[in-house]
C-alpha cells in the first residue's frame, strides 16, 4: 500500500513537470512567433516609409529606410528594387549596380531590373553595357517602349546610327503620337549628317521635325532644329518661316535673327535683311562683323551712301580685319572692273 502511494506521488510529480515543460515550450514558441511578427511589422513599416519618401522624391530618406529593411531581411525584393532606383536618382551608380544585381539573383525575369541597370550604365556613358541590358529587357518584354527608346539613344551615342534609326522607328510605330520619339529620330538623322556628310539625312531630319510640329506646333526644340536643317540644306523659305515663329516668342535671340537676316539676304529681300541687321546692331552684344553685314546689305539694295558709312565704321572698329583692305577697294572704287 505504501509503495503504491509513492508511485502515485511520482506520477503526479512527473505530470507537473511535463505540464511545466509543455507550458514553457508554448511560451517559447509564442515568444518566437511574436518576435518574428513584430520584426516583420518593423521592416514592413520601414519599407512603407521608404516608398512614401521615394514618392515625395526625398531620396536620401528613402535610401535610409530601404537600407533598414534590407538589414533585417536582405532578400526583400521590392526593397532591393526601390533602393536601386533611389541610388540611380541619387547618382550613386556603383551602389545602384550592386543592388540591382542582388535583385537579379532573386528574380531573373523582371524586365524592369535589366532596363534600370541599363539606365545606370547609360548615365556612366558605358553605352555597350547599357545596350546589353536594354536588349535583355526587350527579350523579356518585347513591347517595352522605354527600353526600346533608350536603346535607340544608346546606339546613337555609340555611333551605330542604323541601329538607332531601326529602334526609334519601331517605338514610333508603337506610339506614333509621342512627339519625343519623332524629335529623337530627327536628332539622330541630323547627327548622321554631321558624321557622314550626306545631305539627304537633313531631308529625313526635316521630315521628323515636321512630324513633331504636327503634334506640338510650339515645340521650340523642333523649330530650332528645323531652322538649322533648312539653313544647312539651303531651303531659304523654310529657314525664314521657322525663324519668324521662334522670334515671335524670343525677340532677343541674336543668333536666330542673324540666320533670318542672312536668309532674307539670300532671298534678295535686302530691305528685310537690313531691318534685321539693324535690330542686331542695337542689341546688347552685337557681333563684331555687324557693320560689315550692314554695308553689304545696303550695297546690294543700291544704297551706296549708307553702305560706305557702315564700311567706314567697320574699318575704324576693325582696322586689322582680314577683309578691310579688300573692302576698301570694293567700296571706294565704283568702276565695274574694280567691283568685279
Amino acid at each position: 500500500h505504501s509503495t503504491s502511494r509513492r508511485q502515485r506521488q511520482m506520477c503526479i510529480r512527473d505530470s507537473y513537470i511535463a505540464l511545466i515543460i509543455i507550458i514553457l515550450c508554448i511560451l517559447f514558441l509564442a515568444g518566437y512567433f511574436l518576435f518574428k511578427y513584430l520584426k516583420n511589422m518593423s521592416y514592413e513599416a520601414d519599407y512603407e516609409q521608404g516608398v512614401e519618401f521615394f514618392n515625395k522624391k526625398n531620396y536620401p530618406e528613402a535610401e535610409e529606410a530601404f537600407d533598414k529593411v534590407l538589414a533585417v531581411k536582405e532578400d526583400h525584393y521590392q526593397a532591393l528594387y526601390n533602393l536601386g532606383l533611389t541610388c540611380l536618382y541619387l547618382k550613386k551608380f556603383d551602389k545602384a549596380k550592386d543592388v540591382f544585381k542582388k535583385a537579379m539573383q532573386i528574380n531573373q525575369t523582371d524586365s524592369d531590373l535589366f532596363y534600370n541597370l541599363g539606365l545606370v550604365f547609360h548615365q556612366e556613358n558605358e553605352f555597350a553595357k547599357a545596350i546589353e541590358n536594354y536588349k535583355k529587357a526587350l527579350s523579356l518584354n518585347e513591347k517595352d517602349q522605354s527600353a526600346m527608346y533608350n536603346l535607340s539613344l544608346a546606339y546613337k551615342q555609340n555611333k551605330k546610327f542604323d541601329k538607332a534609326i531601326n529602334f526609334i522607328s519601331k517605338v514610333i510605330a508603337l506610339d506614333p503620337a509621342n512627339k519625343d520619339y519623332h524629335l529623337s529620330k530627327g536628332i539622330i538623322y541630323h547627327e548622321m549628317r554631321n558624321e557622314e556628310g550626306k545631305n539627304e539625312y537633313l531631308d529625313f531630319a526635316i521630315e521628323a521635325f515636321d512630324d513633331v510640329i504636327k503634334l506640338d506646333a510650339e515645340n521650340e526644340v523642333a523649330l530650332k532644329e528645323l531652322v538649322f536643317c533648312h539653313s544647312r540644306r539651303g531651303h531659304i523659305d523654310g529657314t525664314i518661316e521657322n525663324c519668324e515663329k521662334l522670334l515671335a516668342k524670343d525677340n532677343e535671340n541674336c543668333d536666330l535673327r542673324t540666320l533670318l537676316a542672312f536668309a532674307y539676304f539670300s532671298n534678295k529681300e535686302y530691305k528685310k535683311a537690313i531691318s534685321e541687321f539693324l535690330k542686331i546692331k542695337s542689341s546688347k552684344n552685337p557681333p563684331e562683323d555687324i557693320d560689315l553685314n550692314l554695308a553689304f546689305a545696303y550695297d546690294k539694295n543700291g544704297e551706296k551712301v549708307e553702305a560706305k558709312k557702315y564700311y567706314k565704321q567697320f574699318i575704324e572698329n576693325k582696322p586689322n580685319h582680314f577683309a578691310s583692305q579688300q573692302l576698301k577697294v570694293y567700296f571706294e572704287d565704283s568702276t565695274e572692273e574694280k567691283t568685279a
